[in-house]
């Protein structure tokens, strides 16, 4: 697991808000990927910043056993790039990231991204190499390893709150039956100290409330309790579950239930309540799910 520096950002008045996009498994070689709607995301939040929760690349490579049962995008269908298929898949992703978004863009939205099961399964064993760490060095932005936590700072006047995130790219081999993964999850996530609790590798698109965290609050004369609130999120995909050729996809071969395409998207918000004279600041969670049906 991965200590990553803290977040900051400033609003500029109560109710304003930090917007967080949660978003992963692109799986971007893929003939399922869906490309329009990965750009189509970045134009729904600009101003955002930004987590990616892993395998945003398939990276598959030929030697891959599992490479007979995959359908590849039509542009990876040359000698060329079947020849180098995970490295060209790299350059591939990260040159329309640069063209579509900016280089200055990403650095400044882009908080990181997550690894993924699918480097690490064969092609770190087979050909030597990392390529998600070569995306990450390419595009610019921190590789955040398998796991890890970090703080989003939020400033506002002076005051500031901090709401922990812990990000995991997951685990487990996806649920035929709803709420499997949410009970596994989200057993798995208290024992971490966060307020937001991200994972991946599911293809399954949730934005749940947690039970809320009591904490004691101090006070020279009159202490209270308040309780804060926690949100799991288990991120979705961009990767259809029904395959368009003759290949089938994973999730058929496993009946796995087809799932919408889409991300999640976490406000901080900052709220205030009166206390007596005084105005008690905090940061209130909202999530929600963004789904696309074609």
């Amino acid at each position: 697991m991965k200590a990553i520096q803290p977040v900051v950002r400033k609003v500029k008045k109560l109710k304003d808000y930090v917007e967080l996009v949660v978003a992963g498994d692109l799986h971007w070689a893929s003939a399922e990927s869906a490309h329009d709607l990965w750009w189509r995301m970045f134009d729904e939040h600009p101003d955002a910043l930004y987590l990616f929760t892993g395998d945003l690349l398939n990276s598959i490579a030929c030697g891959d056993k599992r490479f007979g049962n995959t359908a590849l995008n039509q542009k990876f269908y040359s000698f060329e790039a079947l020849s180098n298929l995970v490295e060209e898949e790299v350059y591939d992703f990260v040159n329309e990231m640069k063209k579509n978004l900016g280089e200055k863009w990403i650095k400044e939205h882009v908080i990181g991204a997550l690894s993924g099961n699918h480097p690490h399964k064969s092609v770190v064993k087979m050909l030597g190499y990392d390529p998600h760490d070569l995306m990450c060095r390419m595009l610019g932005i921190r590789n955040l390893g398998y796991c890890c936590m970090f703080p989003i700072i939020v400033e506002f006047a002076g005051w500031n709150n901090e709401v922990m995130i812990f990000a995991h790219h997951g685990f487990g081999i996806g649920s035929r039956t709803e709420g499997g993964n949410i009970t596994s999850l989200s057993r798995h996530a208290m024992q971490f100290d966060a307020r937001v609790f991200v994972y991946g590798h599911v293809h399954e698109l949730v934005v749940k409330d947690l039970p809320p965290r009591i904490k004691y609050r101090p006070s020279k004369d009159d202490p209270w309790i308040s309780a804060e609130g926690r949100l799991l999120v288990l991120a979705g995909t961009f990767q259809r579950t029904l395959s368009k050729s003759h290949y089938p996809s994973y999730a058929e071969m496993k009946g796995l239930p087809v799932r919408p395409l889409g991300y999640a998207v976490v406000r901080l918000i900052v709220e205030w309540k009166r206390r007596e004279k005084k105005l008690d600041k905090y940061v209130r969670l909202e999530g929600v799910a963004r789904s696309f049906y074609e």
